[in-house]
């Protein structure tokens, strides 16, 4: 992630977690409505939409008022038949084929095998062709119907459970990201893209509570560097946990009012 403002980071788990998401990521949002949830104006939402775009985070289709979340697939991962049914089922109600076949694409390259399941699998949401039968036949599809409509209505449930807690995981994530961001920028300094993609894994590896207050201690010992906070980090997984340093009244060099005005305080 680049080094983005208080603005573009609030605008960025607004398509995140926005009412229109989907498991897939591709969702169709005007920026009237977008405008109207975020209270950004329209010239303001189309700006922040071209930094995206330029960023590689996401994809706009101005015809089709589509977006793509080009890395959604990468922290929601399609690990069970009722999630690829459901990203197939969303898949064929999207109108740009650019950004179909790319998030194809992207799912193979994850191991996900969507293109030869797609025809198959979205088969299972259709309903069922009656054709002439006897009397008991007749009978005998009226009841397997009534089967799998419950069945269906069942994995809807089930689907919107894993969707809503695969939303959860991402926004949290991308929360807590943005936090840690935020203090490394007070504590240490300016983040470029190979800091942020440093506290991308340090944050996936140790945890966002060991990552700050990591990051504090290196301030308290006045080492504020990434290999003093690593240091820090792999010392307390050696020795089983955190062991913290007394406060100091000049030890201490956080905007510690900045911080609590922020929109991602910590």
């Amino acid at each position: 992630m680049l080094d983005l403002t208080y603005k573009e980071k609030f605008f960025y788990l607004y398509l995140l977690t926005n009412s229109k998401t989907t498991q897939c990521g591709i969702y169709e949002i005007s920026e009237k409505v977008m405008a109207l949830e975020t209270d950004l104006s329209k010239e303001e939402i189309g700006e922040l939409l071209d930094k995206f775009v330029s960023y590689g985070k996401i994809k706009y289709n101005k015809e089709t008022k589509e977006i793509f979340l080009i890395n959604w697939a990468k922290y929601n991962p399609i690990n069970n038949i009722n999630v690829k049914k459901c990203v197939i089922k969303e898949l064929e109600n999207v109108k740009c084929e650019e950004f179909k076949q790319t998030f194809i694409d992207i799912c193979n390259g994850l191991g996900y095998e969507l293109e030869g399941a797609y025809k198959g699998l979205a088969r299972g949401y259709d309903t069922p062709t009656k054709t002439p039968c006897k009397k008991k036949e007749k009978e005998k599809e009226k009841e397997k119907e009534k089967e799998e409509e419950k069945e269906k209505e069942e994995e809807k449930e089930l689907l919107q459970e894993e969707k809503n807690s695969s939303s959860n995981s991402v926004s949290s994530f991308e929360k807590e990201f943005a936090q840690l961001l935020d203090l490394y920028q007070q504590v240490i300094g300016t983040i470029n893209s190979l800091t942020s993609e440093w506290l991308e894994c340090i944050l996936k590896d140790y945890g966002f509570e060991w990552c700050k207050s990591a990051i504090i201690e290196a301030d308290k010992r006045g080492k504020r560097t990434k290999k003093y906070v690593e240091g820090i980090l792999q010392n307390w997984k050696t020795t089983g946990g955190m062991k913290l340093s007394k406060d100091n009244d000049d030890s201490w060099k956080i905007d510690y009012e900045a911080a609590k005005n922020s929109k991602y305080r910590w």
